[in-house]
């Protein structure tokens, strides 16, 4: 499996196909954000020994870099856990989410990058002992970031969301609403508009549904 990009004209047509990873992750979505620098992509790689981290690919001034990691989790498991990253950004600054479960150990880590993605802060942890990942950002007004994901609790799962500096600060963890571990319940999505913070999940079952969520944005002021 491979990762590509290519530029979608108007008419329809495609032009400047490139090949980002001749290797990644099969099942992991991607996530993409644009910058002052240049269009930022994050998915899961993969190595020729199976550790499967984040990587990046950025471009900048018309060409594409050589990915590279955004952090040496050294998550080696022979098979894709479904479990991609989710970026946002303004301007050059970039806030990037994932599930990992190296060493055995699952967790949600966050980290912020002042230089377009270039180079990334120190992984921040955010979830809250036993997060099954699924992840979405976005980032705030006064530079902070939102970031939800799923936590199992008791036996069932939640949909779960906290604030988090770039200093790494953590806002209390808020619940958005009750979920499902099953790969049905698929993967919750977080946006900020000027005065709300909106949330969208599917509700697995016999009839699946798409919910929403709206948070008032002053919810996360401290």
């Amino acid at each position: 499996m491979t990762v590509r990009t290519a530029v979608l004209q108007p008419s329809g047509q495609l032009a400047d196909e490139h090949e980002l990873d001749d290797r990644c992750c099969e099942c992991c979505a991607t996530a993409a954000v644009r910058t002052h620098r240049g269009v930022l992509v994050a998915y899961r790689g993969r190595s020729a020994d199976e550790v499967r981290d984040i990587a990046l690919v950025r471009r900048e001034e018309g060409r594409w870099t050589k990915p590279y990691r955004l952090h040496a989790d050294g998550w080696k498991i022979a098979g894709c856990p479904v479990n991609g990253p989710a970026m946002d950004a303004s301007g050059d600054q970039v806030v990037a989410a994932w599930f990992t479960a190296a060493s055995d150990t699952a967790r949600v880590f966050v980290a912020f990058s002042n230089d377009g993605g270039r180079v990334f802060s120190k992984p921040i942890r955010i979830d809250g002992g036993d997060p099954i990942g699924r992840v979405g950002t976005t980032l705030m007004p006064d530079g902070s970031a939102l970031v939800s994901w799923l936590e199992s609790e008791r036996g069932k799962a939640a949909i779960k969301v906290r604030k988090v500096t770039a200093s790494g600060r953590l806002g209390s963890p808020m619940i958005v609403a009750a979920s499902s571990s099953a790969r049905a319940s698929g993967f919750p999505q977080i946006v900020r508009t000027e005065d709300d913070v909106w949330f969208a999940w599917t509700e697995p079952g016999a009839q699946p549904q798409i919910k929403l969520a709206r948070v008032a944005l002053q919810a996360f002021a401290r």
